[in-house]
């Protein structure tokens, strides 16, 4: 990233509580619709792992139509943008997100 971070990209949602398992991370970018496993479903596991990650996932859903998907941010106060998004909105919630103590 042009900002100095470096960055993982996981393709198989399958391999995150692994990778999660030996390195440790600042902000997980998470969409909120993976193959065979549903981004919420991912989270919970990933917080089970790493408590403290809770306040530092960022979800990415273009699907905040779903009354689900709506219930399910608003009641864990989750950070999230809204596909598509630009890189200024992005960077604002990842600045946001890691400068959260």
């Amino acid at each position: 990233m042009r900002e100095g971070h470096s960055v993982l990209t996981i393709e198989d949602p399958g391999d995150v509580l692994g990778i999660l398992m030996n390195d440790a991370f600042d902000i997980i970018l998470l969409d909120i619709r993976l193959p065979g496993i549903s981004g919420i479903d991912l989270y919970g596991d990933i917080v089970l792992i790493h408590p403290k990650l809770k306040e530092r996932v960022i979800f990415i859903t273009g699907d905040t139509a779903d009354a689900n998907v709506r219930e399910f941010i608003a009641s864990h106060h989750a950070n999230w943008i809204t596909k598509p998004f630009d890189r200024s909105t992005f960077l604002k919630k990842f600045n946001e997100v890691l400068l959260r103590k």
